[in-house]
């Protein structure tokens, strides 16, 4: 462990929500993570899943732009399991999103323990999902 890392685990504060949010990543292949602003939203998925999912921000000009531009070859681009940090910068990632299936073959490679799919973190607004997309908002993060 480098002292960084060991700074960091030193300031972490655990939240109650991590035991239902692991659970709940391990049974659905796509969570969302909500909470207000400054709550720690991102740092809690970065400690839960860091290690073992690939993390992309979603307010990079260029990274909003590919993903506007063609949901369906960016997603190709970030197999799960992957974080997509502030997605309310491209929310044309959502119906792509829920319609992508992790196949057996992509479930088999992942721990069960581990979230064999995606982690949204749509930042601090309320999302319009569209019809048929459900989020079951974590209070109290």
């Amino acid at each position: 462990m480098h002292d960084v890392d060991f700074v960091v685990a030193e300031l972490y504060v655990a939240r109650t929500i991590e035991p239902v949010l692991k659970r709940t990543a391990a049974k659905f292949p796509a969570v969302a993570v909500t909470g207000p602003r400054q709550s720690g939203k991102t740092t809690l998925l970065q400690w839960l899943f860091g290690e073992l999912h690939r993390y992309v921000c979603m307010e990079p000009s260029d990274v909003r732009a590919a993903a506007t531009a063609d949901p369906r070859a960016f997603m190709e681009m970030f197999k799960p399991p992957v974080i997509f940090n502030e997605a309310h910068h491209a929310p044309s990632l959502f119906p792509s999103i829920k319609k992508k299936k992790i196949d057996a073959h992509d479930a088999r490679d992942f721990d069960d323990q581990v979230m064999a799919g995606y982690v949204v973190h749509p930042g601090d607004v309320q999302l319009q999902l569209g019809p048929g997309v459900t989020v079951h908002p974590f209070a109290g993060l």
